[in-house]
């Protein structure tokens, strides 16, 4: 029974997200809320950096390519 409270602690660390599922969900809030690319830009800028910093290297490779679309993307709409 001595175990019981370490087991609890580290049932309870595991629940939470990581800083790259709370950026996505962030970067998800941004795509339905902003009109243009420019703060998809910077939201999948943070994904992307959140996932290196995690060293999850295939969602850091996801999130480059998100990123520079959304990127080219709000480069257009700025020079139109």
């Amino acid at each position: 029974m001595k175990w019981l409270p370490t087991l609890a602690l580290l049932v309870l660390a595991g629940c939470g997200q990581s800083a790259g599922e709370r950026a996505e969900a962030q970067y998800a809030i941004v795509a339905r809320n902003e009109p243009g690319y420019a703060a998809r830009c910077e939201a999948a800028s943070r994904v992307r950096e959140a996932w290196l910093k995690e060293g999850d290297e295939s969602k850091y490779q996801a999130w480059k390519t998100t990123e520079y679309v959304d990127c080219s993307r709000a480069d257009r709409s700025a020079t139109n």
